[in-house]
């Protein structure tokens, strides 16, 4: 799964869109000569994540809860699983409610760290996979539906100008992640009814060993999720030219 939202880019929303955000959001700004600029992303941030997350539309920002992805693909092989998974019309829901510990920027190299913690994460998409886990076999083609409880996130990020119509923009150069869930339980439906038994065998394994599959399929979550990460948080920064992103 591919978890976060660019915590930075969504706590600079409103400075990115001042011209046309609701008044509501006004009072949020933060502003770039701050001397205290983390101090007030990290204060702001709890707050103004849950009124972006319908989106605003007369500011063209799409909707945070749930985000929404169309297609993803990982691979990926360790000593205790092997797998191949194709995935599509990904919804993930929680980001309107995180918990922020940490929120650290850069505004002249554009690079950063943040660190949160979403309650409950809800993820539901369909899928198809091969491989293993354990003695486990995961070739199946299923619908997922799934909860994570106390996910704690954290990465660091890195942007860079691109150029575009005329116009510089931000883009994601680098994006890290790590990442710890608490504990969670999943839900599989066969594609195939024929197929539910063996279907019921990987979700009656994950739920039963909840510690141990978290735990062995943890690194290929944190060397994949940044990939899903980085396609939102792009969404955001192609909208809007850097000199307005974070005006001098």
């Amino acid at each position: 799964m591919k978890l976060f939202v660019c915590i930075f880019v969504l706590a600079h929303a409103c400075a990115i869109y001042g011209k046309v955000l609701p008044d509501t959001l006004s009072e949020f700004l933060c502003h770039r000569s701050d001397p205290h600029l983390n101090e007030c992303l990290l204060k702001q941030a709890d707050k103004i994540l849950p009124l972006l997350a319908n989106g605003v539309p007369s500011a063209k920002i799409d909707p945070i809860d749930p985000l929404n992805v169309k297609f993803m693909t990982t691979e990926g092989e360790l000593e205790n699983i092997k797998i191949k998974m194709i995935m599509k019309n990904i919804t993930l829901y929680g980001h309107a409610t995180p918990k922020f510990n940490k929120i650290k920027v850069d505004p002249e190299s554009m690079s950063g760290e943040v660190a949160f913690r979403i309650p409950r994460m809800h993820m539901t998409t369909e899928y198809y996979s091969t491989g293993r886990l354990f003695v486990i076999p995961l070739e199946s083609s299923a619908y997922f539906d799934g909860d994570f409880n106390d996910v704690d996130i954290g990465m660091t990020f890195r942007l860079k100008e691109v150029k575009r119509n005329g116009n510089k923009y931000f883009t994601v150069e680098k994006l890290t992640m790590k990442m710890y869930v608490e504990s969670a339980k999943i839900k599989l439906t066969s594609v195939d009814p024929a197929q539910q038994s063996a279907v019921n065998v990987i979700q009656n394994f994950f739920n039963e060993n909840n510690r141990l599959v978290l735990d062995t399929v943890n690194p290929l979550v944190i060397a994949h999720g940044p990939e899903f990460y980085k396609h939102i948080i792009d969404r955001f920064l192609r909208m809007v030219p850097s000199e307005e992103l974070l005006p001098q």
